[in-house]
C-alpha cells in the first residue's frame, strides 16, 4: 500500500508471511519514517538505512502501530487543499512531486476524458 501523508510517503507491505502482525514501512526519505517515529514515540535509530534496496529507508512496526500513525494522519486533516499543506511541510519540490502524481492518476480518469489535456498547460 502507498500512503502519502502531509509528512512523507511510504509504503507498506508484509515482507514475512508466517508474521502477520509484522509490517515492513518503507520510504524513499528518512524524514517520512522519522515523523512516524514521532507520532509513535518511537526511538528514531528503529529507522534502517538500506541503500542497495528499492526504499532506501525501512522501519519495522506492528499493525497496531501502523494503524495508530494512519490513524492519527487522519485526525491531523485540518487543510482544504493537500498540496498546499505539503508545501508548509516538505517543501516545493515535494509539492511538485505530488502534482505529477496527480496528473498521472488523472490521465488513468474514464469519467472525465477532457482533463487528459491539462497537463500540457500547466
Amino acid at each position: 500500500m502507498w500512503v502519502v501523508t502531509q509528512t512523507g510517503f511510504i509504503s507498506i507491505i508484509q515482507r514475512l508471511p508466517e508474521d502477520t502482525n509484522l509490517l515492513n514501512v518503507r520510504s524513499r526519505d528518512q524524514l517520512s519514517l522519522l515523523a512516524i517515529c514521532k507520532t509513535l514515540r518511537l526511538n528514531r535509530h528503529r529507522v534502517m538505512h538500506t541503500p542497495e534496496a528499492d526504499y532506501e529507508f525501512r522501519l519495522e512496526l506492528t499493525r497496531e502501530q501502523v494503524n495508530k500513525f494512519l490513524a492519527s494522519q487522519v485526525q491531523a486533516v485540518d487543510y482544504p487543499n493537500f498540496k498546499d499543506r505539503v508545501t508548509q511541510t516538505r517543501g516545493k519540490r515535494w509539492h511538485d512531486a505530488l502534482l505529477d502524481v496527480w496528473f498521472a492518476l488523472l490521465a488513468t480518469s474514464t469519467t472525465r476524458p477532457y482533463y487528459r489535456t491539462t497537463s500540457s498547460t500547466r
